[in-house]
């Protein structure tokens, strides 16, 4: 198992991001990830309707509650984490686009990408789909990171291979938290999309590119398969 891993996660400041933050960045922090992680970008997205002291007023406060909740001091400020600020409306796009840029730059780490999923319009569903991933992927981190080892270019969990509502979807991890291995990663060029799409964030790959997915546990959002899995392998599906 490489013990490189980059992580790269979206925010978006907007509703209870706070209790979301915490929520992640709590299972992040006992989940033993970061003993193996030797960078940390953080994309800070704000809502585009407000103004400039409410926005610099949320960024404030994830410093100071967040930043240092995961790692020391002395490691923050020795280069673990970066941030970038950005708009609500450029979507998840700027965090992937410095996945990309850091995967062409370094081939010798695996990367995690996850976001803050449930935040602009909150309900019980994206609650559940939420934890759902926060434990398939957050929880069982080192599954994926051994598939990624083993050769897949991604690995998460709820893949499908199409969306019953959105016909020009292939394969994709839907709710799109995932590993990757930097070699796949780094062709992805999403200066081919409409970016003003939010939904090609989760969909580029399987419509685009051919890139060898692993699932973990079966089809569909549910804590319950996850827990299958860990009982039982077997039911775990290959792309």
């Amino acid at each position: 198992m490489k013990n490189d891993i980059k992580i790269f996660y979206h925010v978006l400041l907007e509703n209870h991001w706070y209790s979301v933050v915490r929520e992640q960045l709590d299972k992040i922090s006992k989940s033993g990830i970061l003993e193996n992680t030797s960078c940390f970008y953080i994309g800070l997205s704000s809502p585009d309707n407000i103004d400039d002291k409410e926005k610099n007023e949320a960024i404030q406060f994830f410093y100071d509650h967040f930043l240092n909740y995961v790692y020391p001091e002395d490691m923050f400020y020795g280069k673990k984490f970066e941030v970038l600020e950005c708009k609500k409306s450029e979507f998840e796009y700027p965090i992937l686009e410095k996945a990309i840029e850091i995967s062409k730059l370094d081939k010798n780490f695996i990367g995690f990408y996850f976001h803050t999923k449930g935040i602009s319009r909150p309900d019980y569903k994206k609650e559940h789909s939420r934890n759902a991933m926060n434990v398939g992927c957050i929880d069982n981190w080192k599954s994926h990171i051994d598939k990624i080892s083993e050769g897949y270019d991604m690995s998460g969990i709820n893949y499908f291979e199409k969306n019953e509502y959105l016909i020009e979807y292939k394969g994709h991890y839907s709710g799109n938290f995932f590993f990757f291995n930097p070699d796949f990663f780094s062709t992805v060029d999403f200066s081919i999309i409409d970016k003003s799409n939010r939904f090609y964030a989760e969909s580029i790959y399987g419509i685009f590119y051919s890139p060898k997915f692993f699932s973990l546990g079966v089809e569909g959002v549910s804590t319950a398969f996850v827990k299958t899995y860990m009982n039982n392998p077997t039911v775990t599906f290959q792309k």
